[in-house]
């Protein structure tokens, strides 16, 4: 589920931001009243345009710098003796609250703010300590960059698994839709084929033949040290991880991702038709600007004439 970071906040707490690049979160909370979520920018000082609270006066709200705001009678959503699971995403025109595995919001406010990327976690007026646990995707990086700091973990290189009852706990975030989506494969008409795993749905769904298709046993990607990279045109980093293979061919597929719709959404790259195809809405949506997912640990010779690298991954 990503990078786990767990936390507590309180009224002298020093307030952190994490960076969050596919514009939605979930997590979990433990306490009673007033927990704050906020979203910003830039990890600055009073720098969060929205602010979304959850048990304050027995109630949740959204609240942005115009002081408009959207709330709802929430009595008892929070716990002081059990973690509650929320979620909140911004990605599609709106700022949404959602608790649990509900898709549908609590409720909504319209947002026109295009790139918040950091989030921040706080108490209102309150002395008393809020628990949380986070999940973190991976995340991105500026291709620009020519020397990221990446620090391999012990046991963290991908490999698929295959899906049981339960989520695997180091299953890797690949997007959002209404929730958090990972990463998955399945065979479909002799491909081996990546595409979004949807935990509401217990689904798997992959893109073929310009439909989505719905998959009920399939294998999930698990790791930690994963990187999500822009793509420069149609050319594939040499440490793509492998998802798969074409049914015509076997031509080697790697996981992507693009944002439709507002949404981030999980999907295949076949390198011969420069373009990621992701599972959404029911079709099969081709998608020229996207990113791929890399290990950048994996090593750098040229494998196939599909690798080319022109990535300064360290």
């Amino acid at each position: 589920m990503g990078d786990l970071t767990e936390l507590f906040t309180s009224q002298r707490h020093q307030n952190l931001f994490y960076k969050v690049t596919n514009g939605g979160l979930t997590f979990y909370v433990k306490g009673s009243g007033n927990a704050s979520v906020g979203l910003a920018r830039a990890p600055r000082a009073n720098g969060c345009i929205y602010w979304v609270l959850i048990g304050c006066k027995n109630s949740c709200f959204i609240v942005n710098k115009e002081l408009r705001y959207k709330y709802r009678v929430t009595p008892f959503i929070l716990s002081k003796l059990e973690y509650r699971k929320f979620w909140i995403s911004w990605n599609d025109g709106y700022v949404k609250l959602g608790r649990g595995d509900d898709e549908h919001p609590i409720f909504s406010l319209k947002n026109s703010v295009q790139d918040l990327h950091y989030v921040k976690f706080s108490v209102l007026g309150q002395t008393n300590v809020l628990y949380w646990k986070v999940f973190l995707p991976p995340q991105s990086l500026n291709a620009s960059l020519r020397q990221p700091t990446l620090t391999k973990v012990q046991g963290g290189k991908p490999r698929w698994v295959l899906m049981n009852k339960d989520l695997p706990e180091d299953s890797v975030i690949g997007g959002y839709e209404n929730e958090t989506l990972y990463i998955m494969r399945a065979f479909h008409e002799s491909a081996l084929t990546p595409g979004k795993y949807v935990p509401s749905m217990g689904k798997g769904y992959v893109a073929w033949g310009g439909r989505m298709h719905e998959k009920s046993m399939f294998e999930i990607l698990c790791g930690y040290d994963c990187v999500w990279i822009p793509v420069i045109n149609d050319k594939i980093p040499i440490q793509a991880i492998e998802a798969g293979y074409t049914e015509v061919g076997h031509e080697t597929m790697y996981v992507g991702r693009a944002f439709c719709d507002g949404n981030l959404i999980p999907g295949k790259i076949a390198p011969s038709h420069s373009v990621c195809y992701i599972p959404y809405d029911g079709i099969e949506i081709a998608k020229t600007e996207y990113e791929i997912l890399i290990y950048p640990f994996k090593k750098k010779d040229c494998a196939n004439s599909f690798y080319i690298s022109e990535m300064r991954i360290v």
